[in-house]
């Protein structure tokens, strides 16, 4: 989120976390459809999606390298979320306020 709010803006960068893609282009749509769909559902996905990300203008290449750095970020997530980590007060407040607010930390209540 921080980056993305560095590149785009604080709102653009909540609008990707919290779901809306407002803002971005026709491919950073994709992008962002793609990233969620691996996060909430890896098995979901379908050749589609994949057709969706080539008639975008990505490659390949470029496909694997964002599935690859979305699953190694969701994989880092799950090592701090088990061991119930937050990030430090110094990193948490060096991101917007609006993309602070977009992201939950740690161990949700269920």
């Amino acid at each position: 989120g921080g980056k993305l709010g560095k590149a785009s803006g604080a709102a653009v960068a909540a609008g990707v976390l919290n779901g809306t893609d407002t803002g971005l282009t026709g491919q950073e749509k994709a992008m962002a459809e793609w990233a969620r769909k691996i996060a909430r559902n890896p098995n979901a996905t379908t050749p589609a999606d994949i057709r969706a990300l080539r008639d975008s203008g990505l490659d390949d290449e470029q496909i694997f390298a964002i599935t690859a750095f979305v699953a190694l970020r969701l994989a880092f997530a799950i090592v701090n979320d088990s061991l119930g980590a937050q990030p430090d007060a110094q990193l948490a407040l060096s991101l917007p306020q609006q993309v602070r607010e977009a992201v939950t930390y740690g161990r949700c209540a269920g």
